[in-house]
């Protein structure tokens, strides 16, 4: 695997140019513009949670939550390659609710240790476009690319898939075959009623979102990471507009099967059983 190429990490933010093509209103796939999509799967990438769902597929997907992986498990079991957090929830000594795409890793919030990470625990539980950068450096990228990492409402919305996804859908919870409650499949997206994120992260109490969680990143060496969100409230990362991001990052037409298998390899080679 060519690490000295980029590797594309797409969150959710609102920044990340949307056409609202979910009902094929413009002829494309999805929803990404054509040029944004062709890079994405030109080059090394990792696609945050709904990425795949509503922007386009990527080298891999990630995820912190256990639910997420539950509530959208048939879904997901076509993808390449999934990431995510160790949670009991999902597999214990009882039970196995992965499917065979699907690697688990120790993530924590306890500190981060860079590369040292597959020894110890990968960083941070807290958000998975953490741990994602994490894993990143660990599989040795040193020019990393942040798409809609704003943490931010912007134009309105704190994801870009906002205005098309069903944000009523949810998993009704049963306890001894009564209903207990309704678990939102999107219940990230947006604001409360006081005007608070749901995802807390983005309220910034204390200013953690940057001194506390993406502070120790920026202090890798030798590590370039570039947060294409002019408006971010990640202020510790060089920011580039997509006009910039396009001058820097070109189709490498990397084949996606081989880098799925390659980074299979260095997980297995690196995390003691």
């Amino acid at each position: 695997m060519d690490t000295s190429k980029p590797i594309i990490i797409c969150g959710s933010g609102a920044s990340i140019p949307f056409l609202n093509s979910q009902f094929n209103h413009n002829g494309f796939q999805h929803g990404l513009p054509m040029k944004l999509e062709t890079i994405i799967k030109g080059n090394y990438s990792i696609g945050l949670n709904y990425l795949w769902k509503f922007g386009c597929k990527t080298t891999l997907t990630m995820f912190n939550d256990w639910q997420w992986y539950v509530d959208n498990s048939r879904a997901i079991k076509k993808l390449p390659l999934i990431v995510g957090a160790y949670d009991p929830s999902l597999k214990n000594r009882n039970i196995d609710r992965t499917h065979s795409n699907t690697i688990l890793l120790n993530v924590d919030n306890k500190g981060y240790y860079g590369k040292e990470a597959w020894g110890k625990s990968f960083y941070a539980r807290q958000l998975v476009g953490i741990f994602a950068i994490n894993l990143a450096i660990c599989l040795g990228f040193k020019n990393l690319y942040l798409l809609g990492y704003d943490c931010k409402e912007i134009n309105g919305k704190t994801h870009f898939y906002q205005s098309v996804a069903n944000l009523s859908k949810s998993t009704p919870i049963y306890v001894r075959g009564k209903l207990k409650d309704n678990r939102m499949h999107y219940g990230g997206v947006g604001k409360k009623e006081d005007g608070k994120y749901k995802t807390s992260t983005y309220n910034d109490e204390g200013g953690h979102l940057n001194k506390k969680w993406f502070a120790p990143l920026a202090k890798e060496k030798h590590i370039n990471i570039y947060n294409v969100s002019p408006d971010s409230a990640i202020t510790v990362f060089p920011k580039l507009s997509y006009d910039e991001f396009y001058t820097r990052v070109q189709n490498n037409h990397i084949d996606q099967m081989e880098a799925q298998e390659e980074i299979k390899k260095i997980i297995f080679e690196n995390v003691r059983e």
